[in-house]
């Protein structure tokens, strides 16, 4: 067995977790960049985190490869088509402490840019005023109802907030009560706050386009948490600097990192993050033992606790046995 990690430089404590998982599996470990981009038709699993992408060619060429692992909820690094066109399963860890840190920070990115938490920095430090805004009383606009947009939900509730959402394909939220559902475009036209949790698919490019910037109320405040690919960040500078929107919080971009010279760096009434805001020690240190667990089941012909592609198990189970 053979486990190939493609986790960048950075990831070093999560790459440790990896090696002591195929360790103890008695499997063979490689990092992708010291060999391992040669040893492709021989790899079982590949472990791989943004901006490493497992596409559809390396996938062909892993003709071994019955897993792939992403550490987190998000698995936009993967062509999950070919992957699942392959048998291949995807295992991901949306842990608990993920989701919920991610849902308390965005939280925290909206009262900051209604508060104008950057303008009392600034007063601090010039005397200019700030420009606050009460948070109840508002309208607060949910794109996508998944674990984080429910979570976020839960926890505005108790400002005294309205809250709109569009229809999802699970159908209408049952956990959280209170919930509107609207078309996309009322939702865009009546939200005070428009906070986007939706995943990143071809449909979801882009979703927050020029046109529907234009619907937004000239005073908005937009945040996102998500994926930076949902927000066309052209379109964004243009309306920004055209004095529409309240305040856009982003804690997510296009290219991560955000290069120096990025129009938006520059963009007025902006509050950035560098795609870290919900990262938390215990959320930390949940991601990795689930990656290290997400491992050991992989290279043990055990199923994972959480699968992105469940319709490859049987497939996936198959292969392990001829295995």
């Amino acid at each position: 067995m053979l486990l190939i990690d493609y986790f960048p430089e950075r990831a070093a404590k999560m790459s440790e977790a990896l090696k002591n998982a195929a360790q103890a599996a008695g499997a063979e470990y490689i990092r992708f960049g010291e060999g391992g981009a040669e040893r492709l038709a021989d790899a079982d699993v590949i472990a791989a985190a943004s901006p490493n992408r497992i596409d559809s060619d390396l996938i062909e060429k892993a003709t071994r490869l019955s897993g792939i692992i992403t550490p987190g909820s998000g698995t936009d690094n993967v062509d999950i088509q070919a992957a699942t066109d392959a048998g291949v399963l995807i295992a991901h860890g949306p842990v608990e402490e993920n989701w919920i840190g991610m849902a308390e920070a965005t939280v925290m990115m909206i009262l900051a840019a209604t508060f104008d938490l950057p303008g009392a920095i600034s007063q601090m430090q010039t005397g200019s005023p700030k420009k606050s805004r009460m948070l109840k009383g508002k309208t607060v606009g949910l794109l996508g109802l998944g674990r984080i947009g429910l979570a976020v939900a839960e926890r505005l509730q108790a400002f005294g907030v309205r809250l709109i959402s569009t229809p999802s394909r699970r159908g209408s939220p049952k956990d959280v009560q209170g919930i509107e559902m609207l078309s996309f475009e009322d939702v865009l036209a009546q939200s005070d706050i428009l906070s986007i949790h939706m995943a990143l698919t071809p449909e979801t490019h882009h979703i927050i386009d020029a046109a529907a910037l234009a619907r937004m109320k000239s005073d908005a405040v937009l945040i996102n948490t998500a994926r930076g690919g949902l927000v066309d960040e052209d379109a964004l500078v243009a309306t920004l600097n055209a004095g529409r929107l309240r305040c856009a919080a982003f804690d997510v971009f296009e290219t991560e990192p955000l290069p120096q010279d990025h129009a938006l760096r520059n963009a007025p009434r902006t509050i950035l993050t560098p795609h870290c805001v919900g990262m938390t020690e215990e959320g930390g240190a949940a991601l990795i033992k689930h990656l290290g667990d997400n491992a050991t089941a992989l290279l043990t012909g055990l199923q994972p606790i959480y699968v992105r592609n469940p319709e490859v198990l049987d497939t996936w189970k198959a292969r392990r046995r001829e295995t």
